[in-house]
């Protein structure tokens, strides 16, 4: 429970400070369109109600209110800054819920071989090595298991295959979501049967690096691949096996390169989910926000009728003179 009171009392201040802020707007909107009706009238009075004397009612209006226009901005700054902090606090709701659908469906694909432990735990650790972000590698491990299936591959060789891709990416200085690409190349060619010409090509734009190590793994060239692949002789097992059979050395040359900042940034992205998410299953943070924020709809819809309140009493100062 030692962590749960500082999340606690953030959370309350967060709140607390926004709906404070909600309500003194709310409090000025009405006073500023109570006072410069009042001054209008009164001014039209004076004046007669032609269309200069409504101009000049107008301005002596808003020069008389200047000091309570100036607090009803202050007063909307405030809020803004409350709403911001606010929105702080749901990115850690969605991300919460993120981790919680990540983990759903990888319950779901593991349900069979009862390893969701071992692949979840492996999942994180290669994301993190390799500087991918978690739900890129969740999605891709779902769809690269579905499509090994019929190659009777064991969840511990789709994490190698995986790890494969996201390691030679790493090598050759793709981007994250160059790798992504790459992974989803791999799943598609496993899910077909054969590799296409188009995926090939997809994947020399996207990450080369990928088509050369395939075609190494086969004993080929690049060139010498597309040709096999154009006569339909490159089946998915084919590029399962080139892959899985190069992991190891790609495993020990990845091993000396730095992060980038790219990978980096995303690693502590990933770090920071997990976090979040694993609180959200020891606390319940998700339900508490969600009850939270229902609550507080119905805060903002109240003060909503102060704001449409000082906006119809300006809409209806006539403006065409």
């Amino acid at each position: 429970m030692g962590t749960l009171a500082p999340l606690t009392g953030s959370l309350q201040l967060v709140t607390r400070d926004f709906e404070t802020a909600l309500e003194r707007a709310a409090r000025q909107s009405e006073k500023s369109a109570r006072t410069i009706s009042r001054i209008y009238d009164a001014e039209m009075k004076k004046t007669g109600d032609s269309g200069v004397h409504a101009a000049n009612a107008i301005e002596r209006a808003f020069e008389k209110t200047g000091h309570a226009v100036k607090d009803h901005i202050g007063e909307l700054k405030n809020l803004a800054i409350a709403y911001i902090g606010l929105s702080s606090i749901e990115k850690i709701g969605e991300m919460a819920d993120e981790w919680t659908r990540m983990n759903r469906n990888l319950a779901l694909a593991t349900k069979a071989t009862k390893d969701f432990a071992s692949v979840n735990a492996e999942l994180y650790a290669i994301s993190q090595k390799n500087g991918v972000a978690l739900k890129a590698s969740y999605e891709a491990f779902d769809r690269l298991a579905i499509a090994s299936k019929d190659l009777g591959a064991t969840n511990k060789q789709v994490l190698t295959l995986m790890q494969t891709i996201q390691e030679v990416g790493t090598i050759g200085g793709a981007s994250a979501s160059e790798i992504e690409g790459g992974m989803d190349a791999v799943a598609q060619a496993l899910a077909l049967g054969t590799i296409t010409g188009k995926q090939l090509k997809g994947l020399l734009a996207t990450m080369p690096e990928l088509a050369e190590a395939l075609a190494d793994g086969m004993g080929m060239t690049v060139p010498e691949l597309k040709k096999a692949i154009d006569a339909g002789r490159v089946l998915s097992k084919d590029v399962f096996n080139s892959l899985l059979s190069q992991s190891k050395e790609i495993h020990k040359e990845v091993a000396g390169i730095a992060p980038t900042m790219e990978r980096g940034g995303i690693a502590m992205q990933n770090a920071a989910l997990k976090l979040i998410g694993t609180l959200d299953q020891s606390l319940g943070i998700t339900k508490s926000l969600g009850a939270l924020f229902a609550g507080m709809a119905k805060d903002i819809d109240s003060a909503s009728v102060a704001f449409s309140k000082l906006a119809t009493q300006m809409g209806n100062m006539p403006m065409n003179f």
